[in-house]
């Protein structure tokens, strides 16, 4: 993917792109949204400094991508091939402070250590897991929900905070 001369806040890209061109990033420097779905990327990295939303749906990612900045503010991952998200330190990830949306539905995740990094986004508020093996655990949503308690929508429905007793 090498764009010539564009000065894009959003782009889709379309075709079957394997790599994200080194110079990709001094191409597009003010590109804040970046739509890589439906591609064959094993792969994300060579992206500009400003984006703070990336759609990477309908890939072949197997692990977090090599984000440029911390202000990235939504990410969608579904339809992937993540098994865990060890790439992503607890540290990195207590540093994505503008990370209010994130979406891996349709992944490989399996177990609940898999998706411990998750628990250290400081502002995550919608996720999306469904139609990941982990779904099949007993109590899943509620596991989830109570170790993440910032969240407002799960999996795409509301999260109800139980009522205190008077």
């Amino acid at each position: 993917m090498k764009p010539s001369g564009l000065n894009a806040i959003a782009l889709q890209v379309g075709g079957k792109l394997t790599k994200i061109d080194p110079d990709f990033a001094k191409e597009v420097p003010n590109l804040e949204e970046l739509s890589v779905s439906g591609q064959a990327l094993s792969k994300i990295d060579n992206l500009p400094k400003g984006v703070i939303v990336l759609n990477a749906h309908c890939n072949k990612l197997t692990e977090w991508p090599t984000l440029p900045n911390k202000s990235t503010r939504h990410l969608g991952l579904s339809g992937n091939l993540i098994q865990t998200l060890d790439s992503l330190p607890r540290e990195v990830a207590a540093g994505y402070s503008n990370l209010f949306s994130f979406d891996l539905s349709m992944n490989r995740l399996c177990a609940m250590h898999d998706i411990k990094p998750l628990l250290s986004l400081p502002a995550i508020r919608i996720l999306s897991l469904h139609d990941n093996p982990i779904c099949l655990l007993h109590d899943y949503r509620q596991r989830v929900v109570s170790s993440i308690p910032t969240l407002e929508t799960f999996d795409n429905q509301q999260v109800v905070s139980p009522t205190p007793d008077p």
